[in-house]
C-alpha cells in the first residue's frame, strides 16, 4: 500500500477532499455540458431509438454498480478500524475512500456515455442518483472519526489538529 504524506488532520482531510472534489467534478462538468447541449436541441443523439427496456436495464445496472462501491467500502472498513496506529488507520481509510470515489466516478462516466448516446432523461436521473451517492460521501472530520470509530486519544489528536505519527 502506497503511503500518503500528511502531518495533521487538516492536511489529511484536505488531501482526501481534494481527490474527492476532482473525482466528483469531472463527471459533473460533463453532465452539465451534455445537459445544456440537449436542452438547446443543438445535438441529435446517436441512438435516440434505443428500446425502453434496454435503457432501464442499463440504468439499473449503473445504479447497482454504484451501490457496489458501498459494499466494497463496508467490507474493507473493518481492516482500517483495526490499524496499528492512527496514521495506519487513516492511510487505509484514504485508500478505501479513493477506491470508492474512483468506482463511483467510472460508473458515472459510463452512465453519462449512454446519456450522450441516447439523450434519454432516464440516464440523467440515474446520474443525479449517483451524484447523491457521491454527496453522501463528502469527507469530513466527523465522517472519518465516526467511520473509523477512533479511540478517545485518537479523536483528540484529530480534533486538536496535532501531529500524527
Amino acid at each position: 500500500m502506497k503511503h500518503i504524506s500528511f502531518k495533521n488532520s487538516v492536511d489529511y482531510l484536505n488531501k482526501l477532499r481534494g481527490v474527492f472534489y476532482i473525482l466528483v467534478g469531472i463527471p459533473l462538468t460533463i453532465f452539465l455540458v451534455l445537459y445544456l447541449i440537449f436542452r438547446q436541441h443543438a445535438f441529435t443523439a446517436y441512438y435516440a431509438t434505443m428500446s425502453a427496456l434496454l435503457i432501464k436495464i442499463l440504468a439499473g445496472t449503473f445504479l447497482i454498480a454504484g451501490l457496489s462501491s458501498f459494499i466494497f467500502y463496508f467490507k474493507k472498513l473493518p481492516a482500517a478500524r483495526n490499524g496499528s496506529s492512527l496514521r495506519n488507520k487513516l492511510e487505509q481509510y484514504y485508500h478505501i475512500c479513493i477506491t470508492k470515489f474512483s468506482w463511483l466516478m467510472v460508473v458515472s462516466l459510463l452512465n453519462l456515455t449512454f446519456y450522450f448516446l441516447t439523450s434519454h432523461a432516464f440516464f440523467a436521473g440515474v446520474y443525479i442518483l449517483l451524484l447523491i451517492m457521491f454527496a453522501l460521501n463528502n469527507p469530513s472530520y466527523y465522517n472519518v472519526v465516526g467511520n473509523l470509530k477512533l479511540k478517545k486519544e485518537e479523536r483528540e489528536i484529530m480534533k486538536n489538529n496535532s501531529t500524527i505519527n
